[in-house]
């Protein structure tokens, strides 16, 4: 898993309705690339990240062709088994429905 393949959104953000910018233009940088875009929420009751999201690239360009059901390992995030696929966005548009 590729280190470029793999952003993740500071918790608590997503609350206000809002995403990072920086995070948001990474996300329409690959989507502008012809990649999808999976997203991935930590979902383990133990940890003080629960709820986190972390974006993966997949498809054209990407390390993975296909998102799988947990996040990989991968230089990001040390422990990725906590971070279960939530959707797999292919558009802008679809991104702005799901966010």
């Amino acid at each position: 898993m590729a280190e470029k393949d793999v952003v993740e959104e500071k918790i608590g953000d997503l609350k206000k309705g809002e995403i990072d910018p920086q995070v948001a233009k990474k996300i329409e940088q690959w989507l502008d690339e012809g990649s999808d875009v999976a997203i991935y929420r930590n979902v383990d009751l133990g940890s003080p990240e629960i709820g986190r999201l972390v974006f993966l690239k997949v498809g054209k360009g990407a390390t993975l062709n296909v998102a799988p059901e947990r996040m990989p390992d991968n230089p990001v995030i040390p422990i990725a088994w906590r971070y279960w696929l939530q959707s797999v966005i292919k558009s802008k548009q679809q991104l702005k429905e799901v966010l």
